[in-house]
């Protein structure tokens, strides 16, 4: 059975390097970011679609107008 090197048994955790706390914060700031901007993105999405189903809805409505503008009334019959 192969022996393992020095060092790799977790006796030496108190040696060992640790990441600083200013970059964890960084990950996790970047993390929120990300998530806010995506929040933004799909509030932007929800907002645009709703104009457009606004100008649908007006264009629609106008066009009927319209429509209804260039009926004739019916002729009498003599």
């Amino acid at each position: 059975m192969a022996r393992r090197p020095s060092g790799t048994d977790g006796s030496d955790f108190s040696y060992r390097m640790v990441v600083d706390s200013r970059y964890t914060k960084v990950a996790k700031g970047k993390s929120r970011l990300c998530a806010l901007i995506l929040t933004q993105v799909v509030i932007q999405l929800i907002g645009l679609l709703y104009i457009v189903g606004l100008l649908v809805q007006i264009f629609t409505i106008g066009t009927i107008i319209a429509l209804i503008g260039n009926i004739s009334p019916p002729k009498k019959a003599y």
